[in-house]
């Protein structure tokens, strides 16, 4: 069997999404839609969250227990359900294990030090798509060569205020991420 899933007709896509804040929440409610019902993609999405504590009901709890449990991201996209496909998962190098499709949505000056990580444990054959909203000074030609050789393909693409119009169904404000996201509307 070809251990590449964009050569392998055997092979599923395994998606991890770097990011949980609005943004990545929001991206992670079509994306965990798409990957239950699209057939070359495997069920589960893991969301690599930066571990919190927040307060729920009086009680401090971990943010991915809230959101395994609850399957919201009550802290930074509140009252939005997750499909339940979507895992929370606060150690990145588990989050991102074989995983042959990386989406970024997370501030850009922490790529640099995530990318070591990343790189080791994902999939040798495995792209990128990064909804990093902007990339500042501390994200310099090193870091960009250095995301580049870590997956075959990159698209950068710059979005902004997308994360409630995707949610409540504008598909028209972009309908380029039809194509990454394998749908074509809600």
């Amino acid at each position: 069997m070809d251990s590449n899933p964009q050569t392998s007709s055997e092979q599923l896509d395994r998606v991890c999404i770097i990011g949980s804040g609005n943004w990545g929440s929001a991206i992670a409610t079509k994306v965990g839609l798409n990957c239950e019902r699209l057939p070359y993609f495997e069920n589960q999405v893991n969301m690599w969250v930066y571990e919190e504590t927040v307060e729920v009901d009086g009680e401090s709890r971990k943010l991915t227990e809230v959101i395994n449990s609850q399957h919201e991201n009550v802290k930074y996209l509140p009252g939005i359900k997750l499909p339940q496909n979507v895992m929370a998962v606060a150690d990145l190098a588990e989050a991102c294990r074989d995983a042959t499709l990386l989406i970024f949505v997370l501030p850009h000056q922490f790529l640099p030090r995530l990318l070591p990580t990343i790189r080791e444990n994902c999939h040798p054959s495995c792209r990128g798509v990064s909804l990093i909203k902007g990339l500042g000074k501390s994200f310099t030609s090193y870091h960009m060569s250095a995301a580049h050789r870590m997956v075959q393909k990159c698209v950068l693409r710059r979005y902004a205020r997308l994360p409630l119009r995707l949610l409540q169904g504008d598909w028209c404000t972009a309908p380029h991420l039809e194509d990454y996201f394998g749908c074509h509307g809600p």
